[in-house]
């Protein structure tokens, strides 16, 4: 069991659930540091995470005693079920749930950050996995301390609201976070990009 893990926060969901636009937000707060690194720093993630490295986790929990470590990898809890429970059961983990009909659409677009399989699998075969990947997610909270599930459509419909109430929970201080970028005409990956890119 990784040592110091009731300070992580994963973000978990399906690829276009609205993972990203979460963890944008909430990197905001003093109390929260967010760990990217790799070819995923794009979309917020990191490749140590994708890989299960545990003592890079140690590393980067034992650099930030003070503050709670972020981390967000879409599939992770469908993938990697047995570790996350047996390595980070005190985590606090987010759940985030888009109604399929929607996330369906963004999975087939040309430039979604998913597997062609899965783009080009029929509808059915689609809401087939989706429905698998949310039972998953929900059977999972019977084996670990804490999991809250987030809407796509509550984040859209009130940002505010929404992010509050998960800094609540997670019992971070109170903070006005910025949820401006949130919303169904933004690309906050497009955003993200342009803050890596080095100015000249």
């Amino acid at each position: 069991m990784l040592d110091g893990h009731e300070r992580l926060i994963f973000i978990d969901g399906m690829a276009h659930s609205g993972t990203t636009i979460l963890a944008y937000v909430l990197r905001q707060h003093p109390d929260i540091f967010l760990f990217t690194n790799g070819g995923a720093q794009v979309v917020l993630e990191s490749d140590d995470v994708a890989h299960r490295r545990v003592g890079v986790l140690s590393s980067v929990l034992y650099s930030h005693t003070q503050k709670w470590v972020l981390v967000k990898r879409p599939w992770m809890i469908s993938a990697y079920r047995d570790w996350l429970i047996r390595e980070i059961p005190k985590a606090k983990f987010i759940y985030c749930e888009r109604e399929f009909d929607k996330i369906v659409k963004s999975w087939e677009k040309p430039t979604s950050f998913v597997a062609n399989s899965l783009r080009e699998a029929s509808r059915e075969q689609k809401r087939l996995f989706h429905e698998i990947q949310t039972a998953v997610a929900h059977d999972f909270g019977r084996y670990v301390q804490h999991l809250n599930f987030v809407k796509h459509q509550a984040m859209l419909d009130n940002p505010k609201k929404t992010v509050d109430d998960i800094a609540e929970w997670l019992g971070l201080a109170p903070f006005e976070f910025d949820v401006s970028m949130v919303g169904e005409d933004k690309d906050i990956k497009a955003v993200i990009g342009a803050e890596l890119t080095p100015t000249v």
